[in-house]
């Protein structure tokens, strides 16, 4: 079974979900594949799926799946990781209205180089992946290491510290009435 999540951000992620569906309509996908599809208004027959699971259930069905596919979120990313996974990564972007920024696509692209995870840049090279993921786990070592798991901790902070200094500086610019953009 393939299992998919897209996680909860208020954005719909079709990109990700058409591209598995499609490649279902297409028998080139034979396994069954279950959804976890948030905010996404559109139907997605073939798939079994759910808007949003209670996270004991996803966390069975990650434990569950024979692959995992997954926006680069950092709780769907550690749930797999965690439960032994090698996980596809596909992350979102701005530039198709799927989150506000790229920090999902700068995170898989680190978490690329640790070799716990697998990351797609197109829907064509995540099909590629889910056909020909055993080939390309061989010689993986699946789940979390402490370093993966501190490396994933530092980008984050560094990603929030970041985000606090620029809400300090407008708060300080707003409150002296200068603009900070």
């Amino acid at each position: 079974m393939i299992f998919v999540t897209v996680g909860t951000e208020k954005f719909a992620f079709d990109r990700l979900l058409g591209a598995l569906h499609s490649a279902l309509e297409q028998g080139l996908i034979k396994e069954d594949v279950v959804a976890q599809t948030g905010h996404s208004r559109v139907s997605y027959p073939l798939f079994r799926s759910k808007g949003f699971f209670a996270f004991d259930e996803q966390a069975r069905l990650i434990q569950e799946a024979d692959i995992v596919v997954a926006h680069a979120g950092e709780g769907s990313l550690l749930v797999s990781l965690n439960s032994g996974k090698v996980p596809i990564l596909f992350p979102r972007r701005a530039a198709f209205g799927e989150h506000v920024d790229d920090h999902q696509w700068e995170l898989a692209g680190r978490l690329e180089k640790t070799g716990r995870v697998l990351v797609a840049y197109s829907a064509e090279e995540l099909v590629e992946k889910v056909l020909h993921y055993k080939e390309l786990c061989a010689g993986m070592i699946p789940g979390a290491r402490a370093e993966t798991k501190r490396e994933l901790l530092e980008y984050l902070a560094s990603i929030c510290s970041c985000a606090k200094d620029t809400k300090d500086a407008r708060s300080r610019n707003s409150r002296s009435g200068r603009s900070s953009s």
